[in-house]
């Protein structure tokens, strides 16, 4: 959220008004680390891009803050490659522990990263020694214009991909705002991304192949050009495997935390051979089938282009949600042969609302006649409705000198 006003600000008190029956402590209630990106040298945050990614020119020096209940921890995920503390091997990342009466949790910790380039283009996760199952990260992007692709293991790359297999090729940037295009350097056309493909593309993950095939089979040439107009390029050599191993599934849900009473979907699907025989089907802890817990049989799309393929899906729906609905929802791909693949997902069914508020900074100083930001995080269910506040007067939008806007 940003708030910008035209008047000096020093010190200013902020008070936030949330319309939730519940306002929960976020240094006691909510588990998870609270993560801060900002300059090394300023106390501002950085904006996050809508996804929560943050981008930071190259050379410019950054700290992430944790703050959590526990002492928390920090690792790097880069080139598919972890590099947790203490060990940050080629990254110069310094620690610095934090008092009880510096940190708005119990402990926090600020992780100094200095003159980083492209090569630092990765996730940052904030997590503690005794549960990593609790953790908050952010993907952070280090924006060089000569070094539009992150760093890979090797110059020249060579993948197998393989059927009924999702694939990843590894054309990640170093900044979203890049457009990439996928080439195969056979005829030099370029791979179309949506529905008729199977293919889609992520700028932290590069292209994703939901449907390897024979047509992946050759040289491909990722490029990339970035708003400026400067180009760079990534070749690698893919090569198919037919295997005979089942489908690999997908769930995409509607939500995976419901309100007692609510309704939520969840989707299976799959990417098949044209007209192949595979089964499908559900299991979950309550194994209610019923008007209110239903699903419907496998239904096929027919995808035709550039290859063909079918879709198979199934749709589970749960009205007026109860406890006994939450737990794992499994989703099981069988073939004629008897060869199987599953995927899940847990879905929390909560009884109450509740709330996490965390302002950046509770202290922001500004400049006579300059901008000034000032930005909290916050996490709820239902989604909160947020106003900001100054000296007993609601502040909006319309009224010309603030801007208010929300990130997820």
């Amino acid at each position: 959220m940003d708030y910008t006003h035209s008047k000096h600000v020093c010190c200013l008190v902020i008070f936030w008004i949330i319309s939730v029956d519940t306002f929960q402590n976020p240094a006691i209630d909510n588990p998870l680390p609270y993560v801060k990106v900002r300059p090394t040298d300023g106390n501002t945050s950085y904006n996050g891009t809508k996804s929560g990614d943050y981008v930071i020119p190259t050379g410019h020096s950054f700290t992430i803050e944790c703050h959590g209940a526990y002492p928390p921890r920090l690792r790097v995920l880069r080139r598919n490659k972890k590099n947790e503390e203490p060990n940050f091997v080629s990254l110069n990342i310094t620690k610095v522990e934090l008092s009880e009466n510096q940190t708005v949790r119990n402990f926090g910790a600020f992780y100094h990263v200095f003159n980083p380039d492209f090569t630092y283009t990765g996730e940052y996760e904030c997590f503690y020694v005794d549960n990593e199952n609790l953790g908050t990260k952010v993907y952070i992007y280090i924006s060089d214009p000569n070094r539009l692709f992150a760093p890979t293991w090797t110059p020249f790359l060579f993948l197998a991909i393989y059927h009924y297999r999702k694939a990843y090729l590894p054309c990640r940037v170093t900044d979203p705002s890049t457009t990439v295009k996928l080439i195969n350097t056979a005829g030099n056309n370029e791979v179309e991304v949506g529905d008729s493909t199977a293919v889609s593309y992520d700028p932290r993950l590069g292209f994703i192949l939901l449907y390897p095939n024979q047509f992946f089979d050759g040289q491909f040439e990722c490029e990339a050009t970035s708003k400026d107009g400067n180009k760079d390029s990534l070749i690698m050599v893919l090569r198919y495997l037919r295997q005979t191993s089942a489908p690999q599934p997908a769930l995409v849900s509607s939500k995976t935390t419901v309100k007692i009473g609510e309704e939520f979907e969840i989707q299976c699907r799959t990417y098949i051979d044209r007209g192949a025989a595979v089964f499908m089907n559900w299991s979950y802890s309550s194994n209610e089938r019923s008007d209110r817990v239903h699903y419907t049989d496998p239904l096929r799309e027919v995808s035709s282009g550039t290859y063909d393929f079918d879709v198979l899906y199934s749709n589970l729906t749960v009205i007026k949600a109860k406890k006994s609905d939450e737990g794992v929802y499994m989703c099981k791909v069988l073939t004629h042969d008897g060869k199987s693949n599953n995927v899940s997902t847990v879905i929390n069914v909560i009884a109450n609302d509740f709330i996490s508020l965390v302002p950046a900074s509770l202290k922001v100083y500004g400049v006579e006649g300059q901008q000034v930001t000032l930005r909290a995080e916050f996490s709820g269910y239902p989604d909160p409705n947020i106003t900001w506040w100054h000296e007993g007067r609601q502040l909006q939008t319309l009224e010309g000198d603030v801007d208010v806007t929300y990130v997820k």
